[in-house]
């Protein structure tokens, strides 16, 4: 959904918003990766 909108909007701020807000993704991921392993059983 996020993806449409971004794709939508040509704007450098919009483009930028969206690239961070895919690394915050990102990171917060891969922050919480380790921790969901060994959370979920198996």
């Amino acid at each position: 959904m996020l993806r449409g909108i971004y794709h939508r909007n040509t704007s450098c701020l919009d483009r930028r918003a969206s690239i961070h807000l895919n690394v915050a993704i990102r990171q917060y991921a891969l922050g919480h990766a380790p921790v969901l392993e060994r959370t979920v059983p198996g």
